[in-house]
């Protein structure tokens, strides 16, 4: 089985503007070994389906977090006409179900292995944060263009 799979649309970069007026979609497509017809499925979906579908081809379960599988389940883009508003009003119960840090008192970035470590937690980079006095939580990315530069303050590196 071979997977192609697109994370995002495009970052910010000198071609955004020619970029978004064209009409463009997250790519997504499974080339299996096991069967040769093709098949294009044309519903509403958003890229944590991806995971959810390939699990199941594999023969596991067609859901995993918040990802269904395009081939035998509903995607939550088709339930919630609102799906990237719903996600942030789960915001709050997802970082606690990761049980993500509350502050960030010092950090340590390690170059080679690229990573951050704080409050006992570490993450891979690169990773968007908003910190503040009493907060530190995961920067989605519908509001980096908009708060980026309102929401972050210097820490020193120690």
């Amino acid at each position: 089985m071979i997977v192609v799979s697109s994370d995002h649309l495009a970052m910010k970069n000198s071609a955004w503007d020619q970029l978004n007026k064209q009409d463009r979609s997250n790519l997504f497509f499974v080339l299996r070994g096991d069967t040769p017809q093709q098949e294009v499925i044309a519903t509403k979906r958003n890229s944590m389906d991806n995971g959810a579908t390939v699990l199941d081809i594999l023969g596991g379960d067609n859901f995993i977090g918040l990802g269904r599988s395009t081939l035998s389940g509903q995607s939550l883009s088709e339930v919630f006409l609102n799906m990237k508003e719903k996600i942030l009003a789960w915001k709050p119960d997802i970082i606690r179900l990761w049980n993500f840090p509350k502050e960030m008192k010092d950090f340590t970035i390690d170059q080679d292995k690229k990573t951050i470590a704080f409050s006992g937690s570490h993450f891979r980079l690169p990773l968007l944060l908003r910190v503040s006095d009493n907060r530190v939580e995961p920067l989605p990315k519908a509001n980096t263009r908009r708060r980026c530069a309102s929401s972050w303050r210097s820490l020193p590196a120690r």
